[in-house]
């Protein structure tokens, strides 16, 4: 294996029924210089057949448990590894491995711990509305819950650092854990950036989603609720790093 051009990250790639495009997207990231690590969630599809015979990492769920969950057991395999940061990206090739890079170049000019998301510029005609809406609701209640004006909340591809991520107190674990470790890191003084990234949508008759509107956006308006109600109450949050994120009602949330 070719040594990886930043050697305390490790790209994690959570895997759920894209056995299509998760090939490409493996083989870019390790062209882009990364040591890549696949959890495939459960996959019914057999992806990681697709990716025999490529020099990276692989753990398989024995049933499907949510992005989460992959995150959070890639997330383990990596500080039992030795890395100190993880970079996720999604297995439909929406993310471009090529731009990780970007985020690593910017967790490198802060010398705390760092949440590096990657902002996506939406603005292929591809991209549905439901993307732009959603995006812009969830920046409105993520600054509300933790006082950070961020342009790209639901953006999949960021950096995370390891050991904070494991020190945080999470319980969502489908598509509501990205919110949820984005809020209470900062809670716990963890520094948050952002870097531009490029996005591919498919036309709809090619786009694979596994996003369930209806289950997926309760769960949402569940964890936001619970997280502004936290926010109001009087005591404040551990802290991982000094020195670091609001307190409960600073910033004029009283």
């Amino acid at each position: 294996m070719t040594a990886p051009a930043f050697p305390d990250t490790l790209l994690l790639i959570p895997l759920y029924n894209h056995a299509a495009t998760v090939r490409g997207v493996v083989e870019r990231a390790l062209r882009s210089g990364f040591a890549v690590l696949v959890v495939d969630d459960g996959s019914s599809d057999e992806g990681l057949q697709n990716l025999t015979g490529l020099p990276i990492f692989t753990i398989r769920l024995a049933k499907n448990q949510g992005k989460g969950v992959a995150i959070l057991t890639g997330t383990k395999e990596a500080a039992r590894r030795g890395y100190s940061r993880i970079l996720t990206l999604d297995a439909d090739g929406q993310h471009h491995p090529e731009e990780a890079h970007l985020l690593c170049r910017e967790a490198e000019k802060h010398r705390a711990p760092v949440i590096v998301i990657g902002a996506r510029r939406m603005i292929q005609e591809t991209v549905p509305r439901s993307s732009h809406f959603g995006r812009a609701f969830s920046n409105f209640w993520v600054n509300l819950e933790c006082g950070r004006k961020l342009r790209d909340t639901q953006s999949g591809m960021r950096l995370y650092p390891v050991k904070e991520l494991l020190a945080l107190k999470l319980c969502r674990l489908r598509y509501d854990f990205e919110i949820e470790a984005l809020v209470k890191a900062v809670w716990a003084g963890v520094e948050v950036a952002e870097v531009d990234i490029s996005v591919h949508y498919p036309l709809p008759d090619e786009r694979i989603s596994h996003f369930h509107k209806l289950k997926d956006n309760r769960r949402l308006t569940v964890l936001h609720t619970a997280l502004v109600l936290r926010r109001l109450l009087p005591w404040p949050h551990k802290k991982l790093v000094a020195g670091q994120g609001p307190h409960p009602l600073q910033d004029g949330h009283r």
